[in-house]
C-alpha cells in the first residue's frame, strides 16, 4: 500500500504532460485540476516540478504548455535511430515531388510500428503514434524483417482487432504473406486499416543488410494504377537512396 501513493502521483504528472502536449493552446489551473480531478493546489505542485526542469513553459497570462525540456529527451531518444538524420533529409524531397506527407516508421514489440518522423506532422501524423504493424505497408515490411521465432510469438500472444472486411487477423495468413514482404522492397495496403484508405510503404536497409525502418504515404483515397505504381517507384527510388548513404548498396539506383 505504501507504493501505490507515489505511483498515483507520477502517473498524474504524466497524465498532465500527455494533455499538454495534446492541446493546441495553453491551459490554466482551473482547466488542468478539473481534466485530473485533483486540487489546484496539486496542480500548483506539479507545475512548479516540472517547470524547474523546463517540462513546462508559463506564458504572461499563467497558462501552461509544454516546455523545451522535453526536447532533450526527444533527442535523446532519437540518437536511438542513427539513420533517422540521413532519412528526413530524403523525405523532405520526396514529399514536394509527391505532393504527399511522408512518414518513416520503425517495428516495436506487440505488433506495432511507430511513427518516428513525418514531414507534416498533424494530430493523425504526428511522431511517435504507433500503428497496427498487420494492417498498413510500412508495418508489413517492418513485421517481415523479424525473426520467424518473435514473429510467431507475436502472432501467438497479440489478437489482431478485425478494423475492416479487409483486415487479414488470422496468423497463419499473416505468416504466409511474410515471404512476399521479405523478398519485396514495397508492400502496398488498401483497406485493411480504414475502409477507404490505405498505404504504400518501401523498405530501409542499413549497412548489414537488414530492415531498418520503412517510409510511407498515406492514400486517402485509391489512385489508379499508373499513378500507385508512381508512388511505389518514388518511395523505393528514396528508401534506395537513403539505403545506400548507410552503406547499403544492395539495391541498384537508376
Amino acid at each position: 500500500m505504501s507504493n501505490e501513493a507515489p505511483v498515483k502521483n507520477l502517473d498524474k504528472v504524466l497524465d498532465l504532460l500527455t494533455y499538454l502536449s495534446q492541446q493546441d493552446e495553453p491551459q490554466n489551473v482551473a482547466q488542468l485540476s478539473r481534466y485530473l480531478n485533483v486540487t489546484r493546489n496539486t496542480i500548483y505542485a506539479m507545475l512548479a516540478s516540472l517547470q524547474s526542469r523546463n517540462f513546462v513553459e508559463k506564458s504572461s497570462d499563467g497558462r501552461f504548455s509544454i516546455g523545451y525540456g522535453l526536447l532533450q529527451l526527444v533527442s535523446n531518444y532519437n540518437h536511438q535511430y542513427p539513420f533517422l538524420y540521413t532519412a528526413q533529409r530524403h523525405m523532405q524531397d520526396l514529399s514536394v515531388q509527391m505532393g504527399l506527407p511522408v512518414s518513416l516508421f520503425v517495428y516495436k514489440p506487440g505488433l506495432n510500428c511507430l511513427r518516428l518522423s513525418s514531414t507534416e506532422p498533424t494530430a493523425a501524423l504526428s511522431p511517435g503514434g504507433l500503428v497496427h504493424a498487420c494492417t498498413t505497408a510500412p508495418g508489413k515490411l517492418l513485421l517481415a524483417a523479424q525473426p520467424d521465432e518473435v514473429i510467431w510469438e507475436e502472432l501467438k500472444t497479440n489478437p489482431i482487432e478485425k478494423y475492416t472486411e479487409k483486415t487479414i487477423t488470422k496468423p497463419e495468413q499473416i505468416l504466409a504473406q511474410i515471404p512476399t514482404y521479405r523478398s519485396a522492397e514495397y508492400a502496398v495496403e488498401f483497406g485493411e486499416r480504414f475502409s477507404n484508405s490505405g498505404t504504400v510503404a518501401a523498405s530501409i536497409r542499413d549497412r548489414a543488410d537488414h530492415v531498418v525502418a520503412a517510409i510511407s504515404v498515406f492514400l486517402g483515397a485509391m489512385p489508379s494504377e499508373e499513378r500507385l505504381q508512381n508512388y511505389v517507384g518514388q518511395l523505393r527510388l528514396t528508401a534506395a537512396r537513403i539505403s545506400a548513404e548507410l552503406g547499403n548498396f544492395r539495391t541498384i539506383l537508376i
